[in-house]
């Protein structure tokens, strides 16, 4: 007892915990304030439709004159027209319209052939200074649509905008469908129809400001704060994505370019599905170049012919999914585009009603005996065990030919993906230590250095190997790595061996030498990042991870004091101590069950007790050993 009383003065005095305290930020403490925020729809009966944005604002320190001193609009020429009616300033109170000359409406990062013309409108605003008040107001025309005769509408209010007032006005010649989330009251809505069209009126009744600040890794899920959704479909039938589905079987079924010829044979002497993938994708990766997510050709979101794509040598992503989905089906495989919302961090944002802006991204999605898999074609890595975490745990809609479906992509399990770290301390003298370390990744670990040496080094690799084993690799002395392979971009399970001579590993204490124990970064969020969190917390994905240390020669005179353990439905943690005279051996294992802990699950009991377990068994904790 007393030894664990002076074990946690020292550590105490040597390293001082900072809790943080997130919140959210004060409305007076904003870069900006949106004095009026109006939007005005018209949508005819093919859904086409024009709007007004009309917008005041108001500057209150200078992040917000750089960051609102100039407002830019990207849109597609083949699909929008824009008009600025009205623009100016208000500094001193004195008001200065926005000249012609500081209103800009030009092309931008020619996208090359095959992809619609990106333009970008600007306007910027004169004489801006702290207090000044800026205005503009757009109509905007909506004349070709992605997809046919359907019009979507979704408004998230308040996230990182002061909204003082804002109003949505929507007249339609078709059927709105809406569905309001608003649990605190921020909304006001109208609805009726009259003389065959239809009206939506949405305005706020008071002001609303969400912001997160001062916490860590700070994301706030859209289910979480007042929004509209409006759709003039109820679901995602058949009818709605038939001319979708159809241009996409007429660029799938095309003749594969020869370029694919000699993968698809490899692929076909390949016995196991996931090496046909594999196979695939790499060959994917080798021909073209990846060119960024949902570009529109004419105003569509369908993939370009599969001759073009390779012989551009570029794609985005409907083109990737079509290409392997195309490549599968010649396997005998049945494959077809599926749109998702790809982002990590990510919590699921299911709508009532159909919408685009919660589709962002095209993979492919192959059934196979009664099971789903998923594969996204677009990444630098080839990985087909389970989905990447920035597409995984949310829904996806699979444009199958005469039946579309809505699934959900699952995430992986924490059995699937390993960590393991192991520390063979041979030599310790002077605080300094000799040794041998393994590092041993399987599942979606190993994505973070599958092909590393196309980008780096081998020794920017080795580096960060390093600081696996110390906090900068800058401490360590020397080391000497066993020769490795990071050249392929198909993922696999990797093992990295290398000794190594490492500096301030260990430090002095008034009972012996002590070594301060690895805290793993996830948990330490959890222990030290809950206090009057504001904001979701993210773990990154389900996995396990084991610290293994062996210290020859050593023994510990506190086993006891720092073994531990916990469970939780969000982490489990198993620390062992084995010691006598000739070696002490310390085997931490960590198995984290889900991607996130959520804002709403903070004031669970459950999460306090598991924040004061972490702090009890894992922050500031020591091994000692005998002088």
């Amino acid at each position: 007892m007393l030894i664990t009383k002076k074990i946690t003065v020292f550590m105490i005095i040597l390293f001082l915990i900072f809790n943080s305290h997130g919140r959210l930020q004060e409305p007076s403490e904003a870069s900006h304030e949106f004095t009026l925020s109006n939007f005005y729809f018209k949508i005819s009966k093919d859904a086409t439709y024009k709007y007004i944005e009309e917008r005041e604002f108001k500057i209150l320190n200078e992040s917000g004159r750089r960051d609102y001193g100039m407002i830019k609009i990207n849109y597609s020429p083949n699909t929008t027209k824009i008009k600025v009616l009205e623009a100016y300033s208000i500094t001193d109170e004195v008001k200065t319209n926005v000249p012609d000359s500081m209103i800009e409406d030009k092309a931008i990062a020619s996208s090359g052939y095959g992809f619609d013309e990106n333009f970008q409108l600007t306007i910027n605003f004169p004489n801006v200074k702290v207090g000044s008040k800026l205005y503009y107001k757009i109509s905007v025309d909506k004349h070709t649509l992605p997809l046919k005769n359907f019009f979507s509408y979704l408004e998230v209010f308040g996230l990182k905008e002061n909204l003082k007032k804002q109003n949505i006005f929507l007249e339609s010649e078709i059927e709105l469908n809406h569905f309001i989330h608003d649990p605190n009251g921020y909304l006001e809505l109208e609805n009726k129809k009259e003389k065959g069209k239809y009206y939506i009126n949405i305005f706020l009744k008071r002001p609303i400001f969400f912001n997160p600040i001062e916490e860590k890794e700070p994301y706030i899920a859209k289910t979480s704060l007042p929004h509209i959704e409006i759709s003039t479909a109820k679901d995602w039938s058949f009818d709605l994505l038939k001319p979708i589905i159809d241009q996409n079987e007429a660029v799938i079924n095309q003749k594969i370019p020869n370029k694919f010829a000699l993968a698809l044979e490899q692929a076909k002497r390949a016995t196991r599905f996931h090496d046909q993938v594999n196979i695939l994708m790499n060959e994917i990766q080798n021909q073209v170049r990846y060119f960024g997510d949902w570009r529109t050709i004419k105003g569509g979101i369908i993939p370009r012919d599969l001759e073009t794509i390779v012989s551009s040598g570029f794609g985005d992503c409907k083109d990737f999914s079509a290409l392997l989905a195309s490549l599968l089906r010649e396997l005998g495989y049945k494959a077809n585009i599926a749109w998702v919302y790809r982002a990590n961090p990510y919590i699921e944002f299911p709508t009532q009603f159909p919408s685009l802006s919660t589709q962002n991204h095209a993979i492919t999605h192959v059934e196979l005996e009664n099971k789903d898999y998923w594969f996204d074609a677009t990444n630098s890595f080839v990985f087909t065990l389970s989905p990447p975490p920035d597409i995984a745990n949310r829904e996806a809609i699979v444009l199958r030919m005469n039946n579309p479906l809505k699934l959900h992509i699952p995430e992986s399990k924490p059995e699937q993906n390993l960590i393991h770290v192991l520390l063979n301390f041979d030599k310790v003298e002077k605080f300094q230590a000799k040794g041998k370390a393994m590092i041993e990744l399987k599942g979606l670990p190993s994505i973070e250095w599958t092909g590393s040496e196309l980008n780096q080094s081998k020794k920017e690799i080795e580096n960060r190997l390093l600081e696996w084993i110390s906090s900068s690799s800058r401490n360590v002395n020397e080391s000497l790595f066993q020769p490795f392979n990071l050249q392929s971009r198909i993922a696999e399970d990797y093992k990295f061996e290398f000794t190594f001579n490492v500096k301030n590993a260990f430090y002095k204490t008034n009972q012996g030498m002590a070594y301060l124990l690895w805290e793993n970064y996830s948990l330490k969020l959890i222990g030290e990042e809950l206090e009057q969190r504001t904001t979701d917390l993210f773990l990154r994905y389900p996995r396990q991870t084991i610290y293994h240390l062996k210290f020859n020669g050593k023994k510990a005179i506190n086993p006891k004091a720092i073994e531990c353990h916990f469970s939780s439905e969000w982490v489990d943690f198993n620390r062992s101590i084995k010691t006598n005279t000739k070696l002490t051996e310390v085997i931490d294992q960590i198995i984290i069950k889900k991607a996130y802990i959520s804002n709403s699950d903070f004031l669970d009991k459950k999460i306090k007790k598991l924040k004061d377990d972490i702090q009890n068994c894992l922050i500031n904790k020591a091994l000692l050993f005998q002088k």
